[in-house]
């Protein structure tokens, strides 16, 4: 079952992960998100893991995939790391194009204006470490959290769902993302 709060197809389902989930206790073996949870506040996303976690069956498994806070602060503390200066020029010349004198701006500076970019765009409300992920995955009661590689899971039903890397290039993609 394919969701979203805006269905895109007649194969999308409309559902908003701010409510409860409109489906019985135990229903999934797994569950899949990509790129959703950061556009919700704190609270909504803690309702929506208890949420995923009731709709889950015994030892059912619930996959996210998610910006990483980290990724972010990476950029701050080493602009000039040769990929991370890569994705901050590419972001700013992408999606700051209003700033035309970019080439005038110190590394940590332009890191910063990506940073803000990043977490005020796209409807983000909260950009999460991946301490903070397990933190709360294991609070709600999720058993046990295992980070993972874009496409690979010990699942096979679980493997190379990740789109995201479709919409912005695949090595920034590897970047900004915590699975």
């Amino acid at each position: 079952i394919n969701t979203d709060i805006k269905p895109c197809s007649d194969d999308v389902l409309y559902m908003d992960i701010t409510r409860p989930f409109p489906f019985d206790d135990n229903s999934f073996r797994y569950v899949y998100s990509e790129h959703v949870c950061e556009h919700v506040s704190f609270d909504s996303f803690i309702l929506a893991l208890r949420e995923i976690l009731r709709i889950l069956k015994p030892n059912g498994v619930f996959r996210i995939a998610m910006p990483s806070l980290d990724f972010l602060l990476n950029l701050y503390n080493n602009p000039n790391d040769k990929l991370n200066s890569q994705y901050i020029h590419w972001h700013n010349e992408t999606f700051n194009p209003s700033n035309n004198n970019l080439k005038d701006f110190f590394p940590k500076d332009l890191a910063v204006l990506t940073i803000n970019n990043f977490m005020h765009s796209w409807g983000h409300k909260f950009i999460y470490s991946k301490q903070m992920i397990e933190h709360s995955l294991k609070t709600i009661g999720f058993k046990s959290v295992k980070q993972c590689d874009i496409g690979k899971s010990n699942h096979m039903e679980l493997r190379n769902l990740e789109q995201h890397g479709t919409q912005i290039p695949d090595w920034a993609n590897k970047m900004e993302t915590v699975i």
